[in-house]
């Protein structure tokens, strides 16, 4: 921890053993790591929390830090207190809905062509992606008299939840691949952005390589503060969101993986690897790849 301090430049230490490169302090810098612990207590990201540090001793623009702080953390608190109603009253009309009834009427229709679609979609309410699809169909569809059309729903595919929010935030990881311009559309992908943000938040794993660091993890909400790395000209868009860029070839920053480019693809597999069996099975396969 207090190495990652020295790299950003949030607490120097006041003596470096040029041999052993032990980090010595003086007592009173104590009184420094105390108010970064009751920053880092409140939120701050360590970004925010160097540049608090610099005007810690005006009180006006501290008291604007802690203004801005609290306001942020109300509005979290009344959107967490929405999401929690709205579970609340999910529960309660599931534990009361019932089974429905169908009076059902088979009608048989002449033998036609038809046209389908088969994808999945991130939810309900996005019926119409599917719909979309087949307008762009590059060859035109003639509407039959009468136009029949049906939409069906399938929480699975083979045996295999079809559900986005499926993911186990105690090892899986949400991966984001670079290359362009996949990499531009995955960051404006509305409900993907959604997704990697809720994954985050409720505790799980990402990991990013080449140009999406910097373009994908730039719409994180946690990436302040946090070291990555990129494909060069691509870290702008997380460094202007607060991100912290190293110039690596795999930087792992708490639940966060990222990788430089192609040629770094191998170790920023193991470095996932490693985070999701351990340091000791990923160690294996390295040796198996003769690496």
């Amino acid at each position: 921890m207090l190495r990652h301090y020295d790299d950003i430049g949030l607490l120097k230490p006041a003596e470096t053993d040029s041999f052993t490169g032990y980090r010595y302090y003086r007592p009173e810098q104590l009184f420094t790591i105390g108010r970064i612990t009751a920053l880092k207590d409140m939120g701050f990201s360590l970004a925010d929390i160097i540049r608090i540090l610099g005007v810690y001793d005006d009180r006006e623009k501290l008291d604007a830090f802690l203004s801005a702080r609290e306001t942020e953390l109300s509005r979290l608190s009344k959107e967490t207190e929405y999401k929690l109603m709205l579970l609340e009253t999910a529960r309660k009309r599931l534990r009361k809905e019932q089974n429905m009834n169908y009076d059902v009427t088979v009608k048989t229709i002449p033998e036609r062509y038809a046209a389908t679609v088969h994808m999945v979609v991130p939810r309900y309410e996005d019926e119409g992606m599917a719909w979309g699809m087949m307008a762009e169909c590059k060859v035109p569809l003639i509407p039959a008299d009468p136009c029949l059309a049906a939409a069906e729903f399938l929480n699975e595919l083979d045996g295999q939840d079809a559900s986005f929010h499926g993911l186990s935030v105690e090892s899986d990881f949400l991966v984001f691949p670079g290359g362009m311009p996949g990499t531009k559309n995955l960051a404006a992908t509305p409900w993907l952005m959604e997704l990697m943000n809720e994954h985050y938040a409720a505790g799980g794993s990402l990991a990013a390589i080449c140009a999406a660091p910097g373009f994908v993890l730039s719409q994180l909400e946690g990436i302040r503060g946090i070291r990555f790395t990129a494909y060069d000209g691509c870290e702008t868009p997380s460094v202007e969101a607060g991100g912290i860029y190293v110039r690596e070839g795999v930087v792992r920053d708490g639940r966060i993986i990222t990788g430089r480019g192609a040629g770094w693809a191998v170790p920023f597999g193991l470095e996932i690897l490693a985070a999701i069996k351990g340091p000791e099975k990923a160690a294996a396969v390295k040796a198996a790849l003769m690496l």
